[in-house]
């Protein structure tokens, strides 16, 4: 049986062209893997943003064959009319929303950071085998040990917290002390000058790295971060390709297809089980290195290919 999607609802998406294609190696795919159940897959979309619509794309690039999937904006009046077996969700407003209307239907949440995940979890009292992420931000060992590899003589490295991400200071000191490294690190506080809290940090620091924060990292204050960074000729490793673009060092982070396909890759992994595998961080990710700071700072680090290859080594 070839694989039906909801086409009136995936083109507004996705585009009629792209649909074509993805419904031609679907039917395809399927005559192999006929012995497989059928499963019907709501996706629920945070926005219309191009993001989500990327993510969305490459699910159904991924997802297995003998399954019929749905995508919905997050609207109230665009609920699937069939019974799911699974609920996918991208991005933490979508997850919220499942949270309410399916009570009693497993949710994967994707593309959400695990701040956002666990906050909603805890307030609906969903920590249960039911529910499970894909996180899109990086493990923090991750990042540290991207900055060893960067920087191997480094002796300090430091970073900020603001109130959404002070939780993370644990981990933060734990992933320095894996790989050698002394940790300092600030709260700034929404009261605060932020140059008044970030100039000390990066200036008596080897390194420093920048954590996603509503509060901390708003966009005055990576900026600032930023431009201290390149002042006291100290490396930054920023936590998106943007970041990395504006004149950070470099950066680990999950795309868009890399997202969609550890997505898709989990959804089969639900057909063949039927149960949910725990919420983790992606095993997909890239690096990219900003070849102009690199100069300025006389490092040379090894390629982006590279970097990625021992990162996954140890992930």
């Amino acid at each position: 049986m070839c694989v039906r999607f909801t086409q009136l609802k995936l083109r507004a998406y996705i585009g009629s062209a792209a649909l074509a294609s993805l419904l031609f190696i679907a039917c395809v795919s399927a005559y192999g893997q006929s012995n497989l159940s059928q499963m019907h897959v709501t996706v629920l979309l945070s926005s219309n943003d191009v993001s989500y619509r990327s993510v969305t794309e490459q699910i159904i690039n991924t997802s297995p064959s003998q399954i019929e999937i749905e995508v919905f904006k997050l609207y109230p009046n665009e609920r699937s009319s069939i019974q799911s077996d699974l609920v996918v969700t991208l991005g933490s407003k979508a997850f919220e929303a499942a949270l309410l209307d399916y009570p009693d239907t497993p949710i994967l949440a994707s593309f959400i950071p695990r701040r956002s995940y666990e906050r909603l979890t805890a307030k609906f009292n969903r920590n249960d085998h039911q529910v499970s992420a894909l996180f899109i931000d990086q493990p923090m060992s991750r990042q540290v040990h991207l900055a060893r590899l960067l920087v191997p003589g480094a002796t300090v490295i430091s970073t900020l917290f603001g109130q959404s991400s002070f939780k993370e200071k644990p981990f933060f000191e734990e992933a320095a002390a894996q790989y050698q490294f002394t940790s300092r690190s600030s709260v700034l506080a929404s009261t605060d000058n932020p140059i008044n809290i970030i100039n000390p940090l990066i200036s008596n620091s080897d390194i420093f790295l920048a954590i996603p924060d509503q509060g901390a990292f708003n966009r005055a204050s990576a900026k600032w971060s930023l431009y201290l960074a390149l002042r006291h000729k100290k490396p930054l490793i920023g936590f998106s390709e943007t970041y990395v673009k504006a004149g950070a060092l470099a950066a680990v982070y999950s795309t868009t297809v890399q997202v969609g396909t550890e997505t898709g890759e989990l959804i089969s992994d639900f057909q063949v089980s039927r149960q949910l595998n725990s919420p983790r961080y992606p095993k997909y990710f890239d690096v990219k290195i900003n070849a102009s700071t690199a100069k300025q700072l006389k490092l040379y680090p090894p390629s982006s290919d590279r970097l990625r290859s021992t990162l996954q080594g140890n992930s």
